[in-house]
């Protein structure tokens, strides 16, 4: 979302209205998005209905968020573009706003193949938010997750090699 945020104004000249979904209430949200200082809308989804059909549901934070993902909903309500990513890997915004700037002049054009996915390598003020999230607003939800993940691991590993 931050990097969505840095391209708001290129973003808006390619006639385009940024929409992010979270699991959060919308209290929560609202602070959020005043604290990134986020000029697009967030919407909440706190009973994770839409997330869930989008098949962006990540069970294992945060007791159920969404994958980071990207979808380009073209007049007609038509996907012209989506990426679903993962937390670690996502796609590289400059893709995006190729696309978008190639449907401006065609607006047929729909993207066909799987984009190449970036993976992102923590950085220090990444590291500290993740300690700021864990330590500040993590719930016991969170800890479970954090503490549990090496056995979740363990079992999907396990469970795939007895498939």
């Amino acid at each position: 979302m931050a990097e969505i945020s840095k391209h708001q104004a290129t973003l808006n000249g390619l006639q385009t209205k940024v929409v992010a979904i979270s699991v959060d209430a919308p209290k929560q949200s609202r602070s959020f998005k005043a604290e990134k200082s986020f000029l697009f809308t967030v919407l909440c989804d706190t009973d994770r209905k839409v997330i869930k059909q989008f098949n962006l549901l990540n069970p294992y934070e945060h007791a159920g968020i969404a994958y980071p993902a990207i979808f380009i909903i073209k007049p007609g309500r038509i996907i012209g573009y989506r990426s679903l990513d993962k937390t670690a890997s996502r796609v590289d915004l400059t893709e995006v706003l190729t696309f978008l700037k190639t449907v401006n002049t065609n607006p047929e054009y729909t993207l066909r193949s799987e984009s190449k996915k970036n993976v992102i390598i923590p950085k220090g003020g990444d590291l500290r938010q993740l300690a700021k999230n864990l330590f500040v607003r993590g719930t016991l939800e969170d800890w479970k997750h954090y503490i549990g993940y090496p056995l979740v691991v363990i079992k999907l590993l396990f469970r795939k090699k007895n498939l």
